[in-house]
């Protein structure tokens, strides 16, 4: 293979690489986002295996109140974000605002890790395919430019 040929081919790698990595991120934030704030209770058991206090109502509505709160801006900055992919891939500043949100998910899972242990794989699998979704979204638009800021 020649070298421009391995190039070209490590490009359209790159570029599906980072467009599937990022519709499967923001689908993920508008999906499990609806879902968490429309089904909260039925979350924390799925996803977190978590039994919510049945004996004090107060704390119980307390935790629900955020987390349905907490899901339903995820659900928004997903809609944000799939409103304007395009500009995500091609404008400067959108593409920071994205790669800002994504790295400030990622640094709070880090963050998590450091303080409070290691969490369930599916967990951790949302950290690796954030990270690679980082990497390869920066990577690709850097390679190929942006048409304004």
């Amino acid at each position: 293979m020649t070298p421009g040929k391995t190039r070209a081919g490590f490009e359209v790698a790159l570029r599906w690489a980072a467009y599937i990595l990022f519709y499967g991120y923001v689908l993920l934030l508008v999906i499990a986002g609806a879902w968490g704030a429309l089904f909260a209770p039925v979350d924390f058991d799925l996803l977190l295996g978590f039994d919510l206090p049945a004996g004090d109502d107060l704390a119980r509505a307390n935790l629900l109140s955020q987390y349905r709160f907490l899901r339903a801006i995820e659900f928004s900055v997903g809609v944000i974000i799939l409103v304007y992919r395009r500009e995500v891939f091609s404008t400067r500043r959108y593409n920071r605002l994205f790669l800002m949100v994504l790295g400030a998910g990622i640094l709070g899972r880090v963050i998590s890790l450091v303080v409070d242990g290691t969490p369930s794989p599916i967990f951790l699998f949302f950290i690796i395919s954030e990270l690679a979704a980082l990497v390869a979204i920066y990577a690709h638009t850097r390679r190929t430019g942006f048409i304004g800021h």
